[in-house]
């Protein structure tokens, strides 16, 4: 890892004390990202193979999540540079209701299984590792903010909805949108959403029912996606009351 970031950053990282300020810090770790992010491709996938190789001869039960991560990443992208960016970033777990919110201009990459993801309005998605897409090395070096912390910063606690039995808010720090999850349990029977001052988006997840909102009804099922206007109470009916009704509303409550 140190041979593809490269001396210079190699003697900047040994001088780093441990009283070091904040702006230090911030400065080490923006070269060292840059270094690797602008390393020789065919050093980065040499000692990605080599790094790969030594991983491997170690017995699986004693290797750690990141290691473990390092050679299932290699597998999908071998000698991409996105593997070695896994040692830079938190690796977060999360469970079934758990959330994150990610501020603007901090890398992340999601590595296995399903999420509901809502953005406020960005002129960019900017790549640079695992992805056969384009690349932008020197825009996401430029923009990142470099602002170390462990994972618990980005967690967003659900709060239950006051105005809805089912649902409970993940409410980020930011005006532009918060996300309602709507977990309807077996057997709950009819029930509803109460109308918001702005639109929302709706997205079924599991389960299937009969909807009404005003004069207009519609079969929401599994993979159905409805644009609820301002001011407007949606009404569920289960298809199946022994089912399991999932679904996520991203919205921006306006305040009236």
């Amino acid at each position: 890892f140190l041979k593809v970031l490269g001396d210079k950053v190699t003697e900047a990282v040994a001088t780093l004390g441990e009283d070091a300020s904040p702006e230090d810090q911030l400065s080490v770790l923006r070269l060292a990202f840059s270094s690797l992010m602008s390393a020789d491709p065919v050093a980065v996938r040499g000692q990605l193979e080599a790094l790969v190789k030594r991983v491997r001869a170690i017995s699986s039960s004693s290797l750690s999540r990141e290691e473990q991560l390092v050679c299932q990443l290699d597998q999908l992208y071998p000698g991409d540079v996105g593997c070695f960016c896994l040692f830079f970033l938190n690796v977060v777990p999360l469970s079934r209701g758990g959330s994150l919110f990610l501020p603007a201009n901090e890398p992340h990459c999601y590595l296995s299984g399903d999420v509901v993801e809502c953005m406020a309005c960005s002129d960019n998605v900017v790549r640079a590792g695992l992805t056969p897409k384009f690349k932008d090395k020197d825009t996401l070096c430029d923009m990142l903010t470099y602002t170390s912390s462990t994972p618990d910063r980005f967690r967003v606690a659900p709060q239950k909805d006051k105005q809805s039995e089912f649902s409970e808010i993940y409410d980020p720090p930011i005006p532009e949108f918060a996300v309602a999850r709507v977990s309807v349990p077996a057997g709950a029977g009819d029930f509803s959403l109460p109308p918001l001052q702005g639109p929302s988006i709706l997205l079924v997840v599991e389960g299937e029912a009969s909807l009404s909102a005003g004069e207009l009804s519609y079969d929401a099922r599994r993979g159905v996606v409805l644009f609820v206007s301002a001011q407007t109470e949606v009404k569920f009916s289960p298809v199946d009351r022994d089912q399991q009704i999932l679904m996520y509303r991203a919205y921006c409550q306006l305040q009236s």
